[in-house]
């Protein structure tokens, strides 16, 4: 929409010129359209498509890469268990060769290095079972921040 007010001074295409001065008012309603915004909307209504449709597939991509994490951090945390239940049995038959040794060694039928040996496995299988321990705090605790609940 225009509306506006207009003054011209002297007509100069006659001869002699004339010289008056024209006032005049107008109103107008005014209608554009830019035709190659045909062509261009295709073009950018397929680009815009094709971005929502990349999008999409990147959501279900980190979708599934949160699934998997999370499967693969339960498979892990489920592995911890096993290995302390390994460790425990460790444990145990590290303790039962030290009172073997141990007994041995005080009958005499044992050397100091066997005792040596037998007191490091020991202190060594307490260490593991002590790590699996730690392992299944630490696959639990990775659990809950891969699913987003920590």
């Amino acid at each position: 929409i225009q509306a506006g007010w207009s003054i011209d001074g002297p007509i100069l295409v006659e001869v002699p010129p004339i010289n008056r001065n024209l006032s005049y008012w107008y109103v107008g309603i005014g209608v554009s359209y830019n035709i190659s915004s045909l062509y261009k909307s295709n073009k950018s209504l397929s680009k815009s498509r094709a971005a929502t449709q990349t999008a999409l597939d990147q959501l279900e991509a980190a979708r599934e890469n949160v699934s998997l994490g999370v499967r693969a951090d339960y498979v892990r945390y489920m592995e911890a268990y096993e290995e302390l239940k390994t460790q425990q049995k460790s444990v145990e038959l590290a303790e039962k060769n030290y009172r073997t040794t141990s007994t041995r060694y005080s009958e005499g039928m044992a050397l100091i290095t066997d005792m040596l040996d037998a007191a490091n496995s020991k202190l060594d299988a307490e260490q593991m079972l002590v790590n699996a321990r730690i392992n299944i705090i630490y696959y639990y605790y990775k659990l809950l921040f891969t699913s987003g609940r920590i």
